[in-house]
């Protein structure tokens, strides 16, 4: 038999501080069937480890550290203790523990679990509640993927559920080998927290144990400062050169690519552009609007007469219409594009649609263009990012960007404040002019 210890906070504090080993790692305590699991990456679990009736050995998870105390841990195994059969209960415990295991499986099923309310209920109400039928679609299988994740009925999902399936995704790697990042974790919550906030409302269960989380572990979900990445005047300047370059290079070699089916459709050599990439990246870092917005805007939506885009709510993601005004270099490249994808009496709907008029999840090769430009740790978002930043640096005023950003709460805007320095010393100085104008009328 494994050797015990007295599990102690001290002691799981040291494991969690020296990270983790590479290998499972079992610690069993004083306390008869209570012990951790530490993960190859570090991660501590309580467990409650028994022997069953037939011989075989149990493990159920109690939580995680130190979303859970020890001590908390410790009363969960003894309650394990009452409920589940064990091979050294004696004749009368057995028919106790599973009328009770009956009893808690019947109060189970008239509950539903998430995938039942889903489809009962929250989808339905998902898809009335959102304008946009693709984010609506997008959030009902996301939840879906949860309701997998934790197939209870949702009076027996309580905060240590949703704490645990946190942890594990925060485990987990992206497609690009990455981390899963907080932030992403939030989102995936929030949907779930809708979902259990109308099955209160609707009293099928008393609590909302995604909300609770929510309010007692913001750190666990805190990704700390915002991202502030942007194109520096030079790098900006190396990226309209990677574009001209790819621009030069199509030209030259304009009949292969125009027979090669893996490129976009290649338009006419004395169009101004060849291929999309370059109005589409120039397009989006001088009006600041997000990808979704940018690949869904029809040319209805451009106002050449007023010099200004409207962003309709149905895009949006604040689902509210807003109206961003044209630069002169906007007018000018729209202006050039539209005479070459709508002539020949083709009149395409969208403005940057793919070959069949549809929405672009992404411009492919803008990868291949950075990489050119020579410009690392940068994300399509950022050239939004870069937009609000030269306007901050230019003495715009934050309301003003936040309305053209359309941020829902301008405390989503402030993270550029710090870029418009001279803005701000300029209002700092009015306590020094007033100061002295009050000092002058003293010595009067």
């Amino acid at each position: 038999m494994a050797r015990s210890t007295n599990i102690t906070r001290d002691l799981l504090d040291r494991i969690r501080n020296a990270g983790g080993t590479g290998k499972h790692q079992d610690i069993y305590d004083h306390q008869q069937d209570f012990m951790v699991r530490v993960t190859p990456a570090g991660v501590i679990s309580f467990c409650y480890r028994y022997r069953k009736p037939d011989g075989t050995y149990g493990r159920k998870t109690i939580g995680r550290y130190p979303g859970k105390t020890v001590s908390e841990a410790r009363a969960a195994a003894l309650k394990f203790t009452q409920d589940l059969e064990h091979k050294t209960d004696t004749p009368g415990e057995i028919p106790r523990k599973r009328e009770k295991a009956s009893s808690d499986a019947r109060a189970a099923m008239v509950v539903p679990t998430i995938n039942g309310f889903l489809d009962d209920r929250y989808a339905k109400h998902l898809r009335l509640k959102l304008t946009r039928k693709e984010q609506a679609e997008r959030t009902i299988k996301e939840i879906r993927k949860m309701g997998g994740a934790m197939p209870d009925a949702l009076n027996i999902i309580d905060d240590e559920t949703i704490l645990d399936w946190i942890y594990d995704e925060l485990e987990k790697e992206t497609s690009t080998s990455k981390p899963m990042k907080p932030a992403t974790v939030a989102r995936k919550l929030k949907s779930l927290c809708g979902l259990f906030t109308l099955a209160v409302d609707c009293r099928i269960i008393d609590r909302n144990p995604v909300s609770s989380v929510q309010k007692k572990h913001k750190a666990l979900l805190d990704e700390g400062e915002p991202r502030d990445r942007w194109l520096s005047y030079d790098e900006q300047e190396r990226l309209r050169d990677a574009l001209d370059r790819r621009e030069a290079a199509f030209r030259a070699r304009y009949d292969l690519i125009r027979s090669n089916p893996r490129f976009d459709p290649v338009y006419r050599l004395d169009d101004p552009f060849i291929d999309p990439v370059k109005p589409a990246v120039v397009f989006s870092f001088r009006t600041g609007l997000r990808r979704g917005e940018q690949m869904q805007l029809t040319w209805p939506d451009i106002d050449f007469q007023r010099e200004r885009i409207r962003v309709r709510g149905a895009t949006s993601k604040g689902e509210k219409t807003r109206y961003v005004p044209m630069c002169q270099e906007v007018i000018d490249l729209l202006t050039a594009w539209k005479a070459q994808t709508c002539r020949d009496g083709v009149q395409p709907i969208l403005v940057f649609g793919n070959a069949v008029g549809e929405p672009r999840r992404e411009i492919r090769a803008y990868r291949d263009v950075l990489a050119d430009a020579q410009i690392e740790d940068f994300t399509w978002h950022d050239l939004r990012h870069t937009f609000a930043t030269h306007l901050a640096k230019a003495g715009v005023p934050i309301e003003r960007i936040s309305r053209w950003l359309g941020h829902t709460n301008i405390q989503q805007t402030m993270r550029y404040a710090h870029h418009c320095p001279d803005q701000q010393r300029e209002h700092i100085r009015t306590l020094d002019r007033r100061s002295a104008a009050s000092e002058a009328r003293a010595a009067a």
